[in-house]
Protein backbone atom coordinates (compact mmCIF):
# COMPACT_ATOMS: atom_id res chain seq x y z
CA UNK A 1 0.00 0.00 0.00
CA UNK A 2 1.07 3.56 -0.70
CA UNK A 3 1.86 5.39 2.54
CA UNK A 4 1.24 8.88 1.15
CA UNK A 5 -1.84 10.50 -0.31
CA UNK A 6 0.32 12.38 -2.80
CA UNK A 7 3.87 11.93 -4.05
CA UNK A 8 5.11 15.01 -5.83
CA UNK A 9 8.18 16.50 -7.43
CA UNK A 10 9.03 20.22 -7.41
CA UNK A 11 7.50 20.49 -10.89
CA UNK A 12 3.94 19.81 -9.72
CA UNK A 13 3.52 20.49 -5.97
CA UNK A 14 0.79 23.10 -6.23
CA UNK A 15 -1.59 20.72 -7.98
CA UNK A 16 -0.98 18.04 -5.35
CA UNK A 17 -1.57 20.54 -2.55
CA UNK A 18 -4.74 21.84 -4.25
CA UNK A 19 -6.07 18.28 -4.51
CA UNK A 20 -5.11 17.54 -0.93
CA UNK A 21 -6.97 20.57 0.38
CA UNK A 22 -9.97 19.88 -1.85
CA UNK A 23 -10.06 16.31 -0.56
CA UNK A 24 -10.21 17.54 3.03
CA UNK A 25 -13.05 19.92 2.21
CA UNK A 26 -14.98 17.38 0.10
CA UNK A 27 -14.81 14.88 2.95
CA UNK A 28 -16.81 17.24 5.14
CA UNK A 29 -13.86 18.73 7.01
CA UNK A 30 -12.43 15.43 8.18
CA UNK A 31 -9.53 16.04 10.55
CA UNK A 32 -7.37 13.47 8.75
CA UNK A 33 -4.65 15.54 7.08
CA UNK A 34 -3.40 14.44 3.65
CA UNK A 35 0.17 13.16 3.52
CA UNK A 36 2.52 14.55 0.87
CA UNK A 37 5.97 13.18 0.00
CA UNK A 38 8.11 15.55 -2.03
CA UNK A 39 10.94 14.13 -4.13
CA UNK A 40 13.86 16.49 -4.77
CA UNK A 41 12.80 19.11 -2.25
CA UNK A 42 15.81 21.39 -2.53
CA UNK A 43 15.49 24.02 0.22
CA UNK A 44 11.88 23.02 1.02
CA UNK A 45 9.78 25.95 -0.21
CA UNK A 46 7.04 23.74 -1.71
CA UNK A 47 7.13 21.45 1.33
CA UNK A 48 6.65 24.42 3.65
CA UNK A 49 3.72 25.64 1.54
CA UNK A 50 2.05 22.23 1.83
CA UNK A 51 2.72 22.09 5.58
CA UNK A 52 1.18 25.54 6.05
CA UNK A 53 -1.81 24.33 3.99
CA UNK A 54 -2.40 21.61 6.59
CA UNK A 55 -0.71 18.61 4.98
CA UNK A 56 1.60 16.16 6.69
CA UNK A 57 4.80 16.55 4.66
CA UNK A 58 7.91 14.44 4.30
CA UNK A 59 10.54 16.13 2.11
CA UNK A 60 13.35 14.14 0.50
CA UNK A 61 16.46 15.01 -1.46
CA UNK A 62 19.59 13.21 -2.62
CA UNK A 63 21.98 15.95 -1.55
CA UNK A 64 23.33 16.11 2.01
CA UNK A 65 23.60 19.90 1.77
CA UNK A 66 19.93 20.13 0.72
CA UNK A 67 18.89 18.00 3.69
CA UNK A 68 20.84 20.31 5.99
CA UNK A 69 19.09 23.34 4.45
CA UNK A 70 15.69 21.60 4.62
CA UNK A 71 16.11 20.91 8.32
CA UNK A 72 17.36 24.44 8.94
CA UNK A 73 14.44 26.01 7.04
CA UNK A 74 11.88 23.74 8.71
CA UNK A 75 13.29 24.65 12.11
CA UNK A 76 13.19 28.34 11.29
CA UNK A 77 9.83 28.66 9.51
CA UNK A 78 7.58 25.70 10.37
CA UNK A 79 6.60 26.68 13.93
CA UNK A 80 3.07 27.66 12.86
CA UNK A 81 2.43 24.59 10.69
CA UNK A 82 -0.33 22.29 11.96
CA UNK A 83 2.02 19.34 11.33
CA UNK A 84 5.77 20.14 11.28
CA UNK A 85 7.36 18.79 8.08
CA UNK A 86 10.13 16.19 8.21
CA UNK A 87 13.11 15.60 5.92
CA UNK A 88 15.38 12.72 4.99
CA UNK A 89 18.05 11.77 2.50
CA UNK A 90 16.75 9.70 -0.39
CA UNK A 91 18.43 8.89 -3.68
CA UNK A 92 16.25 7.66 -6.50
CA UNK A 93 17.09 6.59 -9.96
Amino acid sequence: PLWADYVTTPACPLEAFRRARRGRIDDGGDEEAPTVVELGSGVGLASLAAAFAGCRVHATDGSPSSIRLLEENFGRYADDCPFPPTASMMEWG
